[in-house]
């Protein structure tokens, strides 16, 4: 199930937990039709089943998500200050 959670995940550039669970079976489906994931009726019914913490969970241990994560916004930038002391009546013409 983790090798089945690990590809489908990759197969979507590890999107989070909550975009990821409602197209496991589908995307389960597709990858076993062009033959990058086996599939039986067992796996399929536990990927429809599993629970969204669950998902989650097993998503933190795969340990290369964190280099596919986008970096975090640290804030808004400072004022340059050259164009800080530009006055300006808020119409372009």
């Amino acid at each position: 199930m983790d090798d089945a959670l690990r590809v489908i995940a990759e197969s979507h550039d590890y999107i989070c937990a909550e975009r990821l669970k409602p197209n496991l079976v589908p995307m389960a489906e597709q990858l076993a039709l062009h033959d990058e994931l086996q599939t039986s009726p067992s796996l399929l019914q536990q990927l429809g089943d599993i629970s969204l913490c669950t998902v989650r969970r097993r998503l933190k241990q795969f340990a290369y998500l964190a280099d596919w994560q986008l970096p975090r916004r640290k804030g808004p930038k400072p004022p340059n200050p050259v164009t800080r002391d530009i006055p300006w009546n808020g119409s372009l013409g």
